[in-house]
């Protein structure tokens, strides 16, 4: 669902250029999507399953992956054939690609467990598996690198009249790297402070 809100602000301002609706992240400004719908009911990527067809799908709760299987034929780059992973009861299991056009395994690590997923897995510094008995299956000098606490300076803008409930988007990014991000509909001055979605009316960083 598309949302404009901080954006359609920085427009009239001129900020420019204007992408419109876009997933990419380019400089000017975008208008992002939002999982609340018309209704303002919230919604999860989990309420993608009703829309797939469970005879072709299997999603498993609870489980840990410890590596992805890796294979190389000739002198091509490693190609993944599979993943071993551990169950909520402890017993370990592998799960393999069979070669089909629609075969995928699909992994969520998010930012800082999937370079260690890529590690224990073969793909990083070569310094980094040195004494680990881990083999190097393919060498990447920038896995699990960089990584670094995002600095926010926030700005609260009081409206006289209730505001729409929405979650943060980004609306606009700039040419030095930095990017605006927009929210709204939340009342930062009388809730308990575990509500204040990650800000803080007092303190900012």
């Amino acid at each position: 669902m598309p949302f404009m809100a901080g954006g359609s602000y920085l427009h009239m301002v001129n900020v420019t250029p204007y992408n419109g609706f876009t997933y990419d992240n380019i400089i000017g400004i975008k208008v992002s999507s939002t999982f609340l719908d018309e209704n303002g009911t919230r919604h999860t990527t989990a309420d993608l399953l009703h829309y797939a067809n469970p005879k072709g799908l299997s999603v498993l709760l609870h489980a840990t992956f410890h590596k992805i299987l890796y294979k190389r034929i000739g002198k091509l780059r490693p190609l993944a054939y599979g993943v071993a992973f551990e169950d909520s009861l402890g017993n370990k299991h592998r799960a393999y690609l069979e070669g089909g056009k629609k075969d995928e395994i699909i992994l969520s690590a998010g930012a800082l467990a999937s370079p260690r997923l890529l590690m224990l897995s073969g793909i990083c510094p070569r310094k980094q598996l040195d004494g680990l008995k881990i083999k190097v299956v393919l060498e990447k000098s920038f896995i699990g690198q960089g990584m670094a606490h995002n600095l926010v300076n926030a700005v609260f803008i009081p409206s006289p009249t209730t505001a729409n409930l929405s979650r943060v988007k980004i609306v606009s990014f700039t040419w030095f790297g930095s990017y605006v991000e927009a929210v709204g509909g939340f009342n930062f001055i009388f809730a308990p402070s575990p509500n204040y979605e990650g800000f803080s009316p007092f303190l900012t960083s």
